[in-house]
């Protein structure tokens, strides 16, 4: 019988994924330098972006998961906001959308999901300039409103990372 050993392997792509932590993961191998495994099947997952009929099924399942834990009662998503979600140009992964869904639940009143654009991730352009970023708000815009959108603005930049 082989000794064995645990190791904690970190993997990562050379994707530009929004988040760009590699997450480790511990496992069992009876070698003692596994690393010439990790790449021996290259895999590439598109984007959700380039997956949109996912979308639809994805929705229901993270919104069934999130109604289950928070004992919310939404069983189904408008039309509208389905539309919306299926029709958004995803930067990120499914955890992007996953993160969408919960906030979504757990802000909503009633039994039905409905989520308006400012529920986004916002997209992020290579263009803006900081002071376009730093612009002044309009006159009719509410305090409420301009701490909203700079928050949302300083978690897409950090990834959606709270801690």
């Amino acid at each position: 019988m082989k000794p064995t050993t645990e190791v904690t392997t970190q993997e990562s792509t050379h994707s530009n994924a929004s988040s760009g932590c590699p997450v480790p993961s511990k496992k069992t191998v009876d070698e003692a330098d596994p690393s010439y495994r990790l790449n021996v099947i290259p895999l590439r997952v598109p984007a959700l972006r380039e997956r949109r009929s996912d979308i639809p099924q994805l929705v229901i399942l993270f919104l069934e998961q999130t109604a289950k834990r928070t004992g919310k009662p939404i069983g189904s998503i408008s039309q509208k906001t389905m539309d919306l979600l299926v029709e958004y140009s995803w930067p990120g992964n499914i955890q992007e959308l996953q993160n969408v869904i919960e906030r979504g639940v757990v802000l909503s009143k009633g039994s039905v999901l409905r989520l308006g654009a400012d529920f986004l991730p916002l997209e992020t352009s290579h263009s803006s300039t900081d002071e376009e970023l730093a612009a002044e708000p309009t006159s009719a815009a509410t305090l409420e409103s301009i701490q909203r959108q700079h928050i949302l603005q300083v978690l897409d930049q950090t990834g959606w990372l709270m801690s």
